[in-house]
């Protein structure tokens, strides 16, 4: 018998301190995926996981790059980011983390992968980025070659706050990306267990096959009326 199971995705909600967020009556599943770019307002991080963790069962949350705006060491907001997730109703900091929900595995990574211009960083701290984009992609490559033969993730969906790989980007041209695409990590998929990838961004919006999985993004843009996406696995 086919499994099936829906999740709500949201990403890029990009909001600052005075921003109002309320998704009262939005939800239309049990658990909610959030693809990064919550805020780069910890308070603001806070408020908004708390909120969502009342309206859905679980919500599972990975970092994007809003996040990490202005840090300069990238594993101590990974920690605060940790911190700030433990003791909050219904929501799982996804970094370094699989959730399995109905034999669906859910693995998540930032990625950090996207134009060099984005970071106008100078050659070190690109460097420096790109070695935590490594760490990513390495993890997410493990844990995929890893969870084909656990016996309990019959399907993986593979979350991201980055682009996938160049080609989703459709009509826009893709030029200076740092890194390896993130899709590479699709090697260790052995026995073709990764169905789905949701990933954040503010990319154009895609629900689409490629290569027997699907590829999905739901980014909030600008002051537009915004509604979760609801896909069933």
């Amino acid at each position: 018998m086919e499994l099936e199971y829906s999740v709500d995705l949201i990403s890029d909600l990009n909001l600052d301190k005075s921003s109002q967020f309320d998704w009262t009556g939005k939800p239309t599943s049990l658990f909610c995926v959030v693809a990064g770019n919550i805020s780069s307002d910890t308070s603001k991080i806070k408020e908004t996981l708390e909120h969502l963790g009342t309206t859905y069962r679980g919500v599972l949350y990975i970092d994007g790059h809003l996040e990490h705006k202005d840090i300069t060491k990238h594993s101590t907001r990974v920690e605060q980011l940790s911190e700030l997730c433990a003791p909050i109703k219904n929501v799982v900091y996804m970094h370094n983390h699989v959730v399995v929900l109905n034999h669906i595995a859910f693995v998540a990574v930032n990625g950090w992968y996207g134009k060099q211009t984005e970071y106008e960083g100078t050659l070190e701290e690109n460097f420096v980025l790109t070695g935590i984009q490594n760490e990513d992609i390495g993890y997410l490559s493990q844990t995929i070659r890893n969870l084909q033969l656990h016996r309990d993730a019959a399907k993986i969906v593979v979350v991201s706050n980055s682009i996938p790989a160049d080609h989703f980007l459709y009509q826009t041209t893709p030029r200076y990306f740092i890194g390896v695409e993130p899709a590479l990590s699709l090697v260790m998929d052995t026995d073709k267990k990764v169905s789905h990838w949701f990933y954040g961004g503010n990319y154009p919006h895609c629900d689409t096959i490629y290569n027997g999985r699907r590829y999905i993004n739901n980014p909030r843009m600008g002051g537009q009326p915004y509604w979760p996406k609801r896909i069933v696995i």
